[in-house]
């Protein structure tokens, strides 16, 4: 919710504009956590064990670890979705429950996410190739 913060002062009065943030940054970053969980096994690491963030039960960690240098790519990847009005405000519904995708909304949420995914998890298959070479000693590539 970094993309939260950095606009607060113009949204913090509007509950809808965050919940459809939220909304949207939860379904991008857990897609990438599900991609790169997948992404390190396939090169023989375990995503529970990570550095920085600790051992939990249930929760991978060195995935967290690693998706942290994605957090702001996914920030500024949903601000240029409002931005350029692929996402409008009609396009959700706010509820008791929270905030739901409208049908239309969804739909042009992930049409504008296939066009991206690619490009998101080659990233996190070259950060899992980056974790298993240092762990193993190879090489001393950084990832950006």
């Amino acid at each position: 919710l970094r993309l939260f913060y950095v606009v607060s002062n113009k949204i913090k009065h509007n509950t809808l504009i965050y919940n459809k943030l939220k909304l949207l940054l939860f379904n991008l970053k857990s897609t990438s956590y599900k991609n790169l969980n997948i992404e390190l096994k396939v090169v023989g690491l375990d995503p529970a064990v990570g550095c920085y963030h600790e051992l939990y039960y249930n929760r991978e960690s060195l995935a967290c670890d690693l998706l942290e240098p994605v957090r702001p790519l996914v920030d500024a990847w949903v601000w240029h979705l409002f931005k350029n009005k692929v996402l409008r405000p009609e396009d959700f519904n706010l509820n008791p429950d929270g905030c739901l995708f409208k049908a239309a909304g969804k739909q042009r949420f992930y049409e504008a996410f296939h066009d991206k995914v690619n490009s998101v998890r080659g990233l996190l298959r070259r950060y899992a190739r980056i974790a298993a070479n240092t762990v193993e000693g190879v090489g001393h590539e950084q990832p950006c």
